[in-house]
């Protein structure tokens, strides 16, 4: 996505990937061992009441105002 923003925009991959950091509130990217717990308890029996929801895992990107 940065490489992508940065080509799009005509930007430096550096001040794309700081424009992605400016809208996620806790100001970094997130790590492979923050959202694989996630997608194991989605893809497991475990979650069998859960149905139609986003689960948001952003840092909080998509904070309601």
């Amino acid at each position: 996505m940065v490489k992508a923003k940065a080509s799009m925009m005509g930007i430096s991959e550096e001040a794309a990937r700081e424009e992605f950091l400016r809208d996620i509130p806790i100001g970094r990217f997130a790590q492979p061992h923050e959202i694989a717990p996630l997608i194991a308890f989605l893809a497991s029996e475990r979650n069998s009441y859960i149905s139609g929801t986003t689960i948001g895992i952003d840092g909080g990107a998509t904070r309601t105002a």
